[in-house]
């Protein structure tokens, strides 16, 4: 979220003083406030969903605002106020503890910006758009949903909210064709970039807010850096990266595998190396494979975070030609060859860059498993936590 084009991180006590200068109005991006009253939860909840729900924005608390002949409020800043002397970190927790608490689902982890202007503190809550399903404001069953426009936050109405949740699935759509055209791109070229590999799986991943749109300049020579720094292998070895017209592919012959990074922040990771025989049965590494896809998503979160793509993704992992394979672990089981020739999993949304990577991918693992002839996926525990030591074959 910016203020006026500006990243919040990089807002200083100039821009503050150019708000208050030409006289910058409220708006549907930017909000004051006096004071932050967390004793009325509710509304300071109603406040933030409000933004998340249309466009993101700042919320700056510490300010007054000017009032008119009539003493009614202009939606211009009047004075600095400050927040007082308080504790900030006691304050962030405060606050997240709140929205964790009250809002579902649970927002984009928000940006604080505390600063001092003409030796007042103020803070600036910066919060990102949504581009999932609407955020509902659930403290006390209140299950409201607010957005804003142009004169603050108002109630959503019902036309609204179909079209919110509409928008969410029109998302949902837009990936899975993503990864359906992938594919049959990679069955009709894979022999050009991938020689000798019936078996393999992929890992999509797609940045619902560029889904479609290049915001990658290639050309930038610290965007280049940064991929070589954070989109790799611990392997070096017969490694290659180079530019494509897609956008950037890293690639490893002597394991056939590659990754793909789009001009629209998507990714694509192909790897064939969970397939595999054992006394002339065929069978698939299950556990290798599950802390692969844990491992590679939290790394490639993180590249969307220096990348500044924010959340959500979703994610899709597709296991091709496992026909015939029983799973294969480090500890008995008693796996039955799979039926099916190609496993399309259901796509995991994430929501949160900082949220349980390994908890969001169970039920994704659970369908392994189950078509395996399974109950459920054995790496994890009743209370849905993943077992240590469980990420070898």
């Amino acid at each position: 979220m910016n203020l006026h084009g500006k990243p919040l991180s990089l807002v200083t006590e100039k821009d503050i003083l150019q708000l208050i200068e030409n006289e910058v109005p409220e708006g549907r991006d930017l909000d004051y406030k006096r004071d932050i009253n967390l004793d009325d939860r509710k509304e300071f909840l109603f406040d933030l969903t409000s933004f998340a729900n249309t466009t993101g924005g700042i919320i700056i608390y510490g300010v007054e605002e000017k009032k008119d002949t009539n003493s009614k409020n202009t939606g211009t800043i009047g004075k600095l106020t400050g927040i007082g002397q308080i504790n900030e970190d006691q304050l962030k927790q405060q606050i997240n503890s709140i929205v964790a608490d009250g809002i579902n689902p649970n927002l984009t982890p928000l940006q604080f910006k505390f600063l001092k202007v003409q030796d007042v503190q103020i803070l600036l809550i910066g919060i990102s758009q949504n581009f999932g399903l609407p955020h509902m404001v659930v403290l006390n069953r209140t299950n409201k949903f607010y957005r804003r426009n142009t004169s603050g936050k108002y109630l959503m109405d019902v036309i609204e909210l179909n079209t919110a949740f509409l928008q969410t699935a029109s998302y949902r759509e837009k990936a899975e064709l993503f990864r359906q055209t992938r594919l049959a791109e990679i069955e009709e070229f894979k022999n050009l970039i991938i020689r000798d590999c019936d078996n393999y799986i992929t890992l999509h991943i797609v940045p619902i807010s560029s889904l479609g749109n290049p915001i990658i300049d290639f050309s930038r020579r610290d965007i280049v850096s940064l991929l070589s720094d954070n989109l790799a292998w611990n392997d070096s070895s017969g490694r290659d990266q180079s530019f494509n017209v897609d956008g950037y592919r890293l690639h490893h012959y002597p394991n056939k595998r590659y990754i793909q990074l789009f001009r629209d922040g998507c990714i694509e990771e192909f790897r064939s190396e969970h397939f595999g025989s054992e006394r002339e049965k065929l069978i698939f590494y299950i556990n290798y494979f599950e802390s692969h896809v844990i491992k590679q998503t939290l790394d490639h979160v993180n590249l969307y975070s220096r990348l500044n793509i924010p959340p959500p993704f979703i994610v899709m992992v597709s296991v091709i030609n496992i026909k015939s394979r029983k799973l294969y672990t480090d500890h008995p089981i008693h796996s039955k060859s799979i039926e099916n020739n190609n496993l399309l999993l259901p796509p995991t949304i994430i929501y949160d860059s900082d949220c349980d990577i390994e908890r969001h991918f169970k039920s994704t693992f659970d369908i392994i498993w189950q078509a395996a002839g399974l109950q459920k996926c054995m790496n994890y525990d009743e209370s849905g936590n993943r077992i240590p030591n469980r990420n070898r074959s």
